[in-house]
């Protein structure tokens, strides 16, 4: 059987085989789950549901019929397993989106630099033309309300001599506030913010 397309995106995006990072040797199969299926084969189905796959991909993966895919992921046993690989699949598309979003801003940086691109009626591409003033407005107004609100949650990270240079001790200082605003805790957090003070 050929891995689903959604399984084969989570591996391109980990850039390795996607075995889910838990040791399938430490896993244990909750009661109530289908017995049809190996216990990789079970994860890899809740991580394609986690990640929004298509049912039938579901079904092959328990070697099930669609129509009871369904009762499987309604089970107790199921959410378990769920609340078990949520963390790991979590972090997986919080890289990605991190990812998209610098790509999204490199490709902006390259429009203010260089212009947008402009074609001729058979859509090729013959140079580049300066971006438009509202765009140039729009994308100044978004960033500019972008970093108020990043100061406002981290307070100010430049000197206080108006240069533009970044304070790291303000900028741990700053991250310390803000993990403490949203209950974060961590040890390098912590420590770097108590050699600040």
């Amino acid at each position: 059987m050929q891995r689903p397309k959604t399984l084969q995106l989570l591996d391109a995006e980990r850039g390795s085989a996607y075995n889910g990072g838990m040791d399938i040797a430490d896993f244990e199969r909750p009661d109530g789950l289908p017995v049809t299926c190996t216990d990789g084969d079970l994860l890899e189905a809740v991580r394609l549901w986690l990640s929004g796959g298509d049912k039938i991909e579901i079904a092959a993966l328990l070697k099930t019929k669609p129509a009871t895919v369904n009762y499987w992921i309604n089970s107790k046993g199921w959410q378990v397993v769920a609340r078990m690989i949520a963390p790991e699949m979590q972090a997986l598309v919080s890289g990605s989106l991190t990812r998209l979003k610098r790509q999204s801003l490199e490709q902006l940086a390259d429009r203010i630099e260089n212009g947008d691109y402009r074609m001729d009626n058979s859509g090729e591409i013959v140079g580049r033309v300066p971006m438009k003033g509202r765009d140039l407005v729009e994308v100044f107004a978004k960033v500019s309300d972008a970093q108020v609100q990043l100061e406002k949650m981290i307070g100010s990270i430049k000197d206080d001599d108006d240069s533009d240079k970044i304070s790291l001790d303000k900028l741990a200082l700053g991250l310390k506030r803000y993990a403490e605003a949203r209950d974060i805790t961590g040890e390098a957090t912590a420590e770097r913010a108590d050699t600040v003070q």
